[in-house]
């Protein structure tokens, strides 16, 4: 009996040790870097290069993509705050939007507000479907993958880089899984200052 019970004492101990090295050990790292996803190039010198200086920053896209500034966007709904302005980067495969904001919605360095950095609301869950902390383009980004509006058979599933950037935070959304195309056009995006 004296036996048992210590059996069952140390494999429990050995399963406490085993789940609190899994939860506690394999986090990803802050310093994940997602400046260019492994095993793709960087765009091809034929690419063209949008910038803006007003806000700072730049990325690459192919001739066969669409950019549109769409200016500054006021909010209807009350919950969603006002743009500065709106980037969008259309083609057959990749949809992107650049969305730049005031700096006062941030607080801290991953404190965002749910709109404009995931609107999980608009969709079947509760919260987004996952929520990391990343480096992108060198700087500190809340990334999230959230289902929003779609049938309800197969809600549209997007990417949200909610990117803490001084003076004018950014937010990046675009389909999950990215394209190859999409991909590229965030390998190449950068900041034109260093904000931190």
């Amino acid at each position: 009996m004296n036996k048992r019970i210590v059996s069952i004492c140390i494999g429990g101990g050995l399963l406490i040790i085993f789940v609190w090295l899994v939860v506690f050990t394999f986090k990803p790292s802050l310093s994940t870097q997602i400046t260019a996803t492994p095993g793709v190039s960087a765009p091809t010198s034929t690419w063209k290069t949008s910038s803006t200086n007003t806000f700072g920053f730049q990325f690459q896209y192919p001739s066969n993509v669409s950019v549109s500034d769409e200016g500054p966007y006021t909010s209807q709904s009350g919950s969603q705050p006002d743009s500065l302005d709106v980037v969008r980067i259309s083609g057959a495969d990749s949809n992107v939007g650049i969305a730049v904001f005031n700096s006062g919605i941030v607080h801290g360095d991953y404190n965002w507000p749910e709109r404009p950095c995931g609107e999980w609301t608009f969709g079947p869950d509760s919260g987004p479907l996952s929520s990391e902390k990343i480096i992108f383009a060198g700087e500190k980004t809340l990334h999230l993958v959230v289902r929003g509006s779609g049938d309800n058979t197969s809600p549209a599933v997007n990417n949200f880089y909610c990117i803490n950037y001084s003076p004018n935070p950014i937010v990046i959304n675009f389909n999950q899984p990215p394209s190859l195309e999409t991909q590229k056009i965030l390998a190449s995006f950068k900041f034109l200052t260093t904000a931190n």
